[in-house]
């Protein structure tokens, strides 16, 4: 395991977000019925305005922006999953029939194949783990290798202090 991070890094990282991401974590808005509504697109945009609906959406929603949220991670999750179903043409046929269908249409997290979301959650939950590890050992790196070049830099200077106060005074001509 990597040693800890001490205090002074932590406080590098921002400790609130902004107000516009908890606006959106804390649902204020009313909770969006279906995955179109979700992703903020119509029911005959094309894959590539899902696309960039997902892409948009998700920079605000990604957990990384508030570590600390699980809500944010949760919305995430739910535009990951109607961004995977609405992206690929059978799953979006068959959700659109379902949404036509008499049954009610099944709420954003919810999905006909519960075996396949927590798999696709599982993973996401894989890549989030092993990103962020990552991201700790080169944080980690970057800081230990800053203070091993302090102390080597320390250890020059006080030799140079020390090789000054050795050397005799110079004479006056």
């Amino acid at each position: 395991m990597p040693p800890l991070l001490p205090l002074r890094l932590c406080r590098l990282w921002p400790r609130s977000p902004p107000t516009r991401l908890l606006g959106a974590a804390a649902g204020q808005r009313s909770a969006p019925s279906n995955y179109y509504e979700l992703l903020g697109v119509h029911p005959g945009a094309s894959t590539d305005e899902v696309k960039r609906a997902f892409f948009s959406k998700s920079k605000e929603l990604h957990p990384d922006r508030d570590p600390g949220n699980p809500a944010l991670h949760s919305r995430f999750v739910e535009l990951s999953e109607a961004y995977r179903v609405l992206s690929r043409e059978q799953s979006r046929r068959s959700y659109d029939h379902q949404l036509r269908s008499a049954s009610p249409p099944k709420s954003p997290g919810a999905t006909a194949h519960p075996q396949s979301a927590r798999q696709t959650h599982r993973k996401l939950e894989q890549v989030h783990r092993s990103f962020m590890d990552e991201k700790d050992r080169i944080i980690t790196a970057i800081y230990n290798d800053t203070r091993a070049r302090a102390r080597a830099n320390r250890a020059r200077l006080q030799q140079e202090r020390l090789q000054r106060q050795q050397q005799p005074p110079p004479r006056p001509p």
